[in-house]
């Protein structure tokens, strides 16, 4: 229903439209992380776009995932982390990953 109000009001373009639709992706990560360089090839071979924040270089960054961390009551061991619309996942895991593009998420 709000797509159609939307488009009738012409009030978005159709790419500001799918903005505000697809899912917001941040995966932080760091340089020397072997396992942050998979998944983010791995995103990029599956043409999902996202947000990559280096938590080493970027201090806001690293405090930005912290408190997501805190509110997702979690303990952060270390990078890879995604954050998918808020709901944050350690780690590469490609079955997971895969699991949540089959319902769309990514």
């Amino acid at each position: 229903i709000r797509e159609n109000i939307l488009k009738a009001q012409n009030i978005l373009t159709r790419k500001e439209y799918e903005n505000l639709t697809k899912p917001k992706i941040v995966v932080y990560t760091t340089k020397t992380c072997p396992v942050c360089k998979q998944l983010t090839e791995y995103l990029d071979s599956k043409k999902i776009e996202y947000t990559n924040v280096d938590v080493e270089e970027n201090y806001e960054g690293q405090k930005e995932l912290i408190i997501k961390a805190k509110q997702s009551d979690m303990s952060i061991q270390g990078v890879p982390v995604i954050d998918l619309n808020g709901k944050l996942i350690m780690g590469f895991d490609k079955d997971l990953i895969e699991q949540y593009l089959s319902k769309g998420m990514f």
